[in-house]
């Protein structure tokens, strides 16, 4: 299998826990593969080309039940579709809005031992809290470290979220690229996050009232 594939096949890699969705370790499960496809001889086995075909079926499929469930929910709902980066609000099977998103990379932040890895989730999630525009808020110490800028004593900004931003019950971030502060950067996504266009966030933002459900497939 070209390690592209594998990659992929294991970047899909999640477990479902109760309402939520934890991504697996992608590290430690390519290693895993790569030791399971791989015999005394260095050859690659069928055995686990199997596996993993088998693997990819299966998360696959609960993908698509995600999707499937987000075209029943007849109340108002955001749909992520991670693979092709586009975003619906939507409520009675009535698509209200339209917008492509940007998802923020994988990685791993933080100092060790206090490290997280973030990365954007799939599943079903709901909107836990919503930052007003222009709401102070504290970035946290490891965005300024991952940007190269030393963490000043107050993290506490104004507009550090800009437009206002919605939080889900895991963490992830809906925002729009704020005018000010370090996440005022183009080519920067909060990582695991879905940023929106500062048009499509003032459009969809006051409908991400907590509880509001959210798909992301």
């Amino acid at each position: 299998m070209p390690t592209r594939t594998l990659a992929i096949a294991v970047g899909l890699a999640l477990a479902l826990a109760g309402d939520g969705w934890l991504a697996l370790r992608v590290r430690s499960l390519q290693a895993e593969a790569r030791q399971r496809r791989t015999d005394a001889f260095g050859t690659a086995t069928a055995t686990a080309d199997a596996q993993m075909a088998a693997q990819r079926a299966r998360l696959q499929g609960i993908l698509d039940r995600v999707r499937a469930e987000a075209g029943a929910d007849r109340g108002l709902h955001l749909s992520v579709q991670v693979d092709s980066g586009t975003a619906t609000l939507e409520r009675d099977g009535l698509v209200l809005h339209t917008m492509d998103v940007d998802l923020g990379p994988e990685s791993l932040v933080g100092v060790a031992p206090d490290t997280q890895r973030l990365a954007t989730p799939r599943g079903v999630r709901t909107v836990k809290s919503v930052v007003a525009k222009g709401q102070p808020f504290e970035l946290p110490e490891w965005l300024y470290r991952e940007r190269g800028i030393s963490p000043p004593t107050n993290r506490k900004l104004k507009g550090a979220l800009g437009l206002g931003a919605a939080f889900l019950e895991d963490g992830t971030l809906i925002y729009a690229q704020p005018t000010e502060g370090p996440l005022a950067d183009s080519l920067y996504v909060w990582p695991g996050a879905v940023r929106l266009s500062a048009d499509d966030l003032k459009a969809v933002l006051p409908n991400l009232k907590p509880g509001v459900k959210v798909y992301l497939f």
